[in-house]
């Protein structure tokens, strides 16, 4: 397959690669956005085995882990090509946009192949933190030093980093030259992907009980997180003997503020029952200022910054409720907004 010679060349013969997108006007997009989708399932594996065996919406699901993947590579990649445009035309050379763009967009291409390689290596118990497997936003989230984010720098973005230089080469080369032969490189990519494939397979099959949706019965998982309406922290041991209810949500869910205000109401109606609304994603003072703004109060609002307690229970789409007895075990589990008196009935018998 011709997609496939292209985006594996371009890992041991890129400025062949670059000569037949830019001259002769062979590849696009497609070819990069295909490959970002088996480069997901390898570097994602456990992702995508949650969202596989999690209830509804699996299409969606999976588009959404897409975009979340894809999205911010795709527009640094265009963003840089559209500068190499600029630059060529202040240079008096009109370059076809389009075909810049395409061959922009496989500087990526060397990002995904070390991600693979990060995610093998955590599926083997090593995971490296500086190569680009872990989302570069999770990865500043971890305040890394300084010395950490230079390796990310020179590991995960070197290799993209000499292909861009590369390309300004062959962009401003006098005359094309013939086109030359594009390697093994394909042989190399379909190999890198298979090992991941298998490796993260592998680690999803020996690590199923903590990837698979949360269930009644379950003992709940353990955490302690901020407060995201005061200074603080609250864990989830320091609520032991009681029962519990976890409310995972978003500001930008709808259906999850539309129903805040039922939640307040049973937290004031059942005081007993210890009510944690743990928002995902997000910083403190944009969530404080929209809880403010709306005067709720009555329950305690936690934030999970890190995505932690969000993986923790499955919750991959809000709003999820999960109601804890005093055993410390899980005795429901809802996804998507509860109907009328779910909440009494789960917690009145505990």
């Amino acid at each position: 397959m011709k997609w496939l010679q292209r985006t594996g060349g371009v890992l041991l013969r890129p400025r062949a690669v670059f000569e037949r997108i830019l001259h002769q006007r062979e590849g696009g997009i497609g070819d990069v956005l295909l490959l970002m989708a088996l480069v997901m399932l390898g570097t994602a594996p456990v992702e995508v085995a949650m969202v596989l065996s999690s209830p509804g919406g699996i299409l969606v699901k999976l588009l959404s882990i897409y975009v979340r993947f894809c999205l911010l590579p795709l527009v640094v990649s265009v963003a840089l090509a559209l500068v190499l445009v600029g630059m060529e035309r202040f240079r008096g050379r009109k370059l076809p946009v389009e075909s810049v763009i395409a061959a922009g967009v496989y500087l990526w291409i060397p990002v995904g192949m070390l991600g693979l390689l990060g995610a093998m290596l955590r599926a083997l118990g090593l995971d490296l933190w500086f190569l680009p497997h872990m989302p570069l936003g999770f990865f500043l989230k971890t305040e890394p030093p300084v010395l950490m984010i230079i390796l990310r720098a020179v590991c995960a973005y070197g290799w993209s980093a000499y292909l861009a230089w590369v390309l300004v080469g062959t962009l401003r080369a006098e005359k094309p030259e013939e086109p030359r032969p594009l390697g093994p490189g394909r042989w190399v990519l379909l190999g890198w992907l298979l090992l991941a494939y298998v490796s993260g397979g592998l680690f999803v099959a020996t690590h199923y009980d903590s990837i698979r949706p949360v269930q009644p019965g379950d003992a709940a998982k353990a955490f302690e997180l901020k407060r995201a309406d005061q200074e603080g922290s609250v864990s989830l041991a320091s609520l032991s003997g009681r029962v519990v209810v976890l409310d995972f949500w978003g500001t930008w869910c709808a259906k999850c503020v539309e129903h805040m205000d039922e939640l307040l109401r049973f937290a004031r109606a059942h005081p007993e029952v210890a009510v944690l609304a743990i928002h995902q994603g997000g910083s403190r003072e944009e969530v404080a200022g929209f809880i403010k703004e709306r005067r709720w109060a009555g329950v305690v609002f936690l934030l999970d910054d890190l995505g932690m307690a969000s993986v923790a229970y499955r919750a991959e789409s809000v709003p999820a409720y999960f109601v804890i007895g005093p055993d410390g075990r899980i005795r429901a589990v809802r996804y998507g907004v509860p109907s009328s008196g779910w909440l009494e009935k789960q917690t009145g018998s505990l």
